[in-house]
């Protein structure tokens, strides 16, 4: 098979990722296999007693009884060696190697596949080499199991190979599996879920067997790690239905411990916690440990004192009595990571901890969680410092052991987290130093920038300012070398994007702009990491990254824009909202409002409570007069004497739900004075100018009243009358109305014409999870991940591009205050240059009206969008007596020219 490049992924939910999320190293057995070879009469005996003893051997191996199957396979590589039989000594050696890597004994099960591989080199027949791929792929277990990712992936390819010679499809099926498995150790997600993907469709038509279980369950985990938990569960559900039925049953335990993960991915705690339990009875030591570790970490989330009390204590019993491993070694640091938190559980988060710390999450409410504490002693569950110390000194000795660098890099970084804690920062940054110099000489940026982040916080409880802001700087630029592929590299240590991602952009602008007077390369890099944390959230909302067009720096398109335009940077930092203010042929200016994030927070939730309540008017005005005088006033008097037209806003989460266009300074709404867009960052889809656009629309609809996916969806009254005021004003338009409005015959329309406008008037809504981000076809709901082809031509123009696509009807997710980067997400994803959309639904007239009006001023090619879709909402405002409900809701991000 051959690999296809893929392009790399960012992996990382926005809430938080799975928790110790399964990338289980398999260590599968592949099944001794005694070869077919020509037997001469004199040696019949011999050959017949090395056949017996090997199958004696799989016997002792499969009962788990390792110590007395090393034995016996020796034995059996004795017998076959006397005999001169090189291909069943060979098949025997390997088996040996793998005997002794379930033990833990590294040295001699690398000494005993290298003594089978020479054998089996020169391996002529059928047979043999089938002895020899399977002898390969052993090796190749055992260089993921000691962390040599990249040499297994190597020899798991040279397997397929070497199957694919001998037309043994089952093992180049299993090879591949292996193969996905390794590109997952690597990071490489998205090149996984491919294969295994690819490798479905040959496995449906195949009988059940357990190597089916073994595909399905593969590709469960890889939809679980790509963020895809309703086709993750889908696999592992399969898998676990056909383990079910086959006779005899295999341990179905892998896949129980990877549904609870998916489970718990999805909230499903009460679910999660069952799966776990039930994984927890294996027969893999390995497994049921990392069940009982995953049990244990939710139980500490949900701040389940007393029941986590009872886990820990026994998971470290059975950790000390394991051989040193990479799953060792990750399983220590997981609990250690569990117990750091179980230790701390109401620790406040600042930058005088470990970034460890920022990784203790808790799913509890206020309430609970001081209910919680009542009813169980925090002192009685907590470990010592101690303990925990002495848990990760053994972990960096297993990663010693088995020469696993990346292993170490992290134990010592851990360790580093724990003196942090303790106070004792010297030997904290003299091992945050030893982890970071590790993790730089295997070039492991992942892993990098972590420990960069653990020296900045170290240098700021110092109080050494220029060099916690070198370290940052350092972590940031590790950050966007990694964007594309960032990802739980080890997903058996906890990992979520807004703890161990989202704070080192917003500690570093603190760092920054926190000095009385910032230079202008400290604004510069502040409004850069502004804007790479933007688009390391939309990366993180799709599981991958999402903008992949040639860039162009806002700042150049700022100096040359007509009208004139000005860029306005809002970003909260715990006290404060700091803005950055970006004016033609001026230095970038920087101002703050000193308010808390939870202030802001709440005043922002409760504008967006009343928004899209019409008789709220008065309500509305009063907040949005108060976030106005945070963003605008104080350079109001700067902004009025600076000629600017069109104001473009770069925001932050939260304010991100709210039109700026409503922004109230007691006389008159923001519209009233500029053009307004949103854009995720400093960087813009190419542009074009207006005048340079044909005006051609296709309209897309559902009007009727519908019910999908257990939704119901009301009747859009009002939505044929607007399609009808589009075709008014733009004579190239097609229309696809209600039963007509499908997938594939949207797809058809748009790969068979040059639209620069689509206009999509049917329920939407935009959320921080993208399974709850969609758009409504007449028969399904088109989910955010699936809109990347939907606008995109599948025809021959490839340079097909939609200017515009307008979502009327739609709405941000009530309560959801980062609802708005499901907004962000679909402009980006559909490809267009520009959206516009609407922040609530607006089932009126009102709606028609300024549709309407808005096309009759896109026509005008000497105006923007953004000055169109103003000139359309002041319109609508003078009609409707100032109701902000009305003429709101329509925001336009991304290109404004």
């Amino acid at each position: 098979m051959n690999i296809r490049k893929f392009k790399l992924s960012f992996r990382s939910r926005s809430r938080f990722l799975i928790l110790a999320i399964v990338m289980l190293i398999f260590a599968i057995a592949t099944s001794p296999v005694v070869a077919t070879v020509a037997e001469q009469a004199n040696v019949v005996q011999t050959q017949q007693s090395g056949l017996q003893l090997a199958a004696k051997a799989k016997s002792l191996y499969q009962a788990g009884r390792f110590t007395e199957a090393v034995e016996v396979w020796q034995q059996a590589a004795s017998a076959f060696a006397n005999v001169g039989d090189r291909a069943n000594q060979g098949m025997a050696l390997s088996n040996l190697s793998l005997t002794y890597q379930q033990l833990g004994q590294w040295q001699a099960a690398q000494t005993a596949v290298t003594q089978s591989l020479n054998l089996l080199k020169t391996a002529s027949d059928k047979t043999q080499k089938r002895i020899l791929a399977q002898a390969l792929s052993i090796q190749g277990q055992l260089q993921l199991a000691t962390g040599q990712s990249k040499p297994a992936l190597e020899t798991w390819q040279q397997a397929d190979a070497v199957y694919a010679q001998i037309s043994d499809q089952t093992g180049e099926i299993q090879s591949q599996i292996y193969q996905a498995q390794a590109f997952q150790a690597l990071g490489l997600y998205r090149r996984a879920l491919a294969i295994l993907t690819e490798l479905k469709q040959t496995l449906d038509k195949q009988l059940d067997s357990p190597l089916k279980v073994m595909g399905l369950l593969s590709l469960g985990n890889a939809h679980s790690v790509a963020g895809d938990l309703t086709e993750a569960e889908k696999a592992l559900k399969q898998s676990l239905e056909i383990a079910n039925k086959l006779q005899p049953a295999p341990d179905r335990s892998t896949i129980l411990l990877s549904l609870g993960n998916v489970t718990r991915a999805k909230n499903q705690y009460s679910e999660a916690i069952s799966y776990y339990k039930q994984a927890s009875h294996s027969p893999s030591s390995k497994v049921r440990i990392k069940a009982e570790l995953n049990q244990l970490n939710l139980l500490v989330e949900t701040q389940q004192w007393q029941t986590a009390k009872s886990l820990w204590a026994p998971i470290l019993t059975q950790l000390n009595n394991l051989p040193p491993s990479r799953s060792t070694v990750y399983a220590q640091i997981n609990l250690a990571q569990s117990l750091f938190c179980l230790k701390q559980p109401n620790l406040e988060k600042s930058a005088f901890h470990s970034p460890i710390v920022q990784q203790c999450v808790n799913t509890t409410d206020e309430k609970t969680q001081m209910k919680n504490l009542t009813q169980s002693h925090v002192a009685s569950v907590t470990p010592e410092w101690t303990d925990i110390e002495k848990l990760l000194i053994a972990a960096n000795d297993s990663a010693v052991a088995i020469q696993d660098k990346r292993a170490e890099a992290y134990a010592l970084g851990y360790r580093a987290g724990l003196y942090q804690q303790t106070q004792r920062l010297s030997e904290a940054e003299t091992l945050t130093q030893q982890a970071l110099n590790l993790a730089r000489t295997i070039n492991a940026t992942d892993i990098t920038y972590r420990w960069q982040w653990q020296l900045g916080r170290i240098a700021r409880v110092r109080a050494d300012l220029p060099k916690a802001i070198s370290a940052y700087t350092q972590a940031f630029k590790n950050l966007q070398s990694l964007r594309g592929d960032l990802v739980v590299t080890n997903s058996d240590i906890q990992f979520s994007f807004r703890d161990s991602v989202e704070p080192v952009y917003r500690e570093l602008v603190d760092l920054l702009l926190e000095q009385k007077q910032p230079s202008q390369n400290d604004l510069k890099l502040a409004r850069e990491v502004i804007e790479s944390l933007q688009l390391a959230e939309l990366d993180d909302f799709f599981r991958e990254a999402c903008v992949d067009a040639k860039p162009q720096q806002i700042d150049q398109i700022v100096e040359q824009a007509q009208p004139r335009t000005g860029v306005i940077y809002a970003f909260f930092l715990e006290k404060s909202l700091e803005v950055i203010l970006k004016l033609p042929g001026q230095d970038l200016l920087h101002y703050k409002t000193a308010v808390s994030r939870d202030v802001a927070t709440n005043t922002l939730q409760k504008l967006q409570e009343v928004l899209p309540l019409v008789d709220k008017t008065r309500e509305v005005r009063q907040l949005s007069q108060e976030i106005y005088k945070w963003l605008i006033e104080p350079e109001r008097k700067t902004l009025d004497s600076s000629g600017v037209e069109t104001l473009v806003f770069v925001l932050d989460s939260g304010l991100r739900n709210i039109p700026m266009a409503m922004l109230y300074d007691g006389k008159e709404y923001l519209v009233q004075k500029y053009a307004i867009a949103l854009t995720p960052g400093l960087q813009l889809l190419s542009p074009r100018l207006r005048e340079q656009i044909e005006l051609k629309v296709l309209q897309a609809a559902v009007s009727q009243h519908r019910q999908i996916e257990g939704r119901d969806f009301s009747q859009l009254t009002n939505v044929e009358s607007e399609l009808k005021q589009i075709q008014s004003q733009v004579a190239g338009s097609k229309q696809l109305l209600n039963q007509q409005f499908t997938k594939p015959n949207f797809q058809r329309q748009i790969n068979a014409n040059s639209f620069s406008v689509v206009h999509l008037a049917t329920h939407g809504q935009f959320s921080s999870d993208p399974e709850q981000t969609f758009l409504m076809l007449w028969d399904q709901l088109l989910k955010a991940k699936e809109l990347n082809n939907l606008l995109r031509s599948t025809g021959g123009n490839r340079s097909k591009t939609i200017e515009l696509l307008v979502l009327s009807a739609c709405q941000t997710a009530t309560g959801d205050d980062r609802a708005a980067l499901g907004l962000a997400g679909v402009a980006i994803r559909a490809g267009a240059r520009s959206t516009i959309a609407t922040l609530w639904s607006v089932n009126d007239v009102s709606t028609s009206t300024f549709m309407k009006q808005f096309y009759q001023e896109l026509a005008n090619s000497k105006i923007t969008k953004a000055q169109a879709l103003q000139h359309a909402q002041v319109a609508l405002l003078s009609q409707q007596g100032l109701e902000p409900y009305y003429w709101a809701p329509y925001t336009l991000i991304g290109n404004w020219l």
